[in-house]
């Protein structure tokens, strides 16, 4: 797995972590982009195993 994708998960455990903590609803729409893109990069590295 490229090291693009470990940093984005990284930035995502942050992320749900300080959205528990903090009840902040306004970081939600940031939420889905980052998990939007690490589908699709694991899609694409799945692809490229087959």
């Amino acid at each position: 797995m490229s090291q693009n994708v470990l940093e984005k998960e990284a930035h995502l455990k942050e992320l749900v972590v300080k959205l528990l903590e903090e009840k902040n609803l306004k970081d939600f729409e940031l939420l889905d982009s980052l998990f939007d893109e690490i589908k699709e990069e694991l899609q694409y590295h799945q692809k490229s195993l087959n």
